[in-house]
């Protein structure tokens, strides 16, 4: 028996494909399959070769959201492996360059740099904004935060630790994950960073 057509009102109500990019789609297949590879010989150093396997760039590419048209590239000093954080016509990003990186600041309109800042550990996480701040961390093991024209304002480091994951504020309170700490999770002061708490799951 043949299944019945779908009510008009349901046939509207189906996601529709505005546009697709095709580079993208190849991106993303390269990345899984060169993961897997990567892994397969996991060394101290692996991050670094893993963004090397996925093919991630020193740039960045802005698309129009609405027909996924160009709007401008901007080459950077090292590869972005975390996401963007947008405050008006600033976006905030950092790179990875081998086991340095850099912090970035551009103009969302036209991609132009309004300041950098020089790091002694890759970015591999994105940043977050809170009031005044911008607050991020480096494969190093230090948070740093910085004003929005890049003035610092405060850093907290963990000795031998690495950060890998973005800062999440709950309250006043910025919630830190760090690798190869004797810890899994710490609370910070986000007015100061000075260290509340830490938290070893025993």
């Amino acid at each position: 028996m043949a299944t019945p057509p779908l009510p008009a009102a349901s046939r509207m109500s189906l996601p529709l494909t505005v546009w697709r990019m095709a580079e993208e789609l190849l991106f993303k297949g390269k990345a899984a399959s060169e993961y897997d590879r990567a892994f397969a010989h996991v060394t101290k150093y692996f991050m670094p070769f893993l963004l090397r396997a996925a093919d991630v760039r020193p740039g960045m590419l802005v698309l129009d959201i609405a027909t996924g048209t160009q709007k401008w590239v901007k080459l950077l000093d090292g590869g972005i492996w975390g996401t963007s954080a947008v405050d008006g016509e600033k976006l905030f990003i950092g790179t990875v360059l081998g086991k340095v990186g850099k912090f970035y600041a551009v103009n969302v309109s036209d991609g132009q740099i309004i300041w950098s800042k020089d790091e002694e550990g890759s970015i591999i996480a994105g940043a977050v904004i809170v009031d005044e701040q911008v607050i991020y961390a480096t494969e190093a093991g230090r948070i740093q935060s910085v004003d929005k024209n890049g003035a610092p304002k405060w850093q907290s480091s963990i000795e031998n630790a690495h950060f890998y994951t973005m800062p999440l504020l709950v309250g006043d309170t910025l919630l830190m994950a760090p690798m190869n700490a004797n810890f899994l999770l710490a609370g910070y002061d986000v007015n100061n960073g000075s260290q509340k708490w830490t938290f070893s799951g025993k």
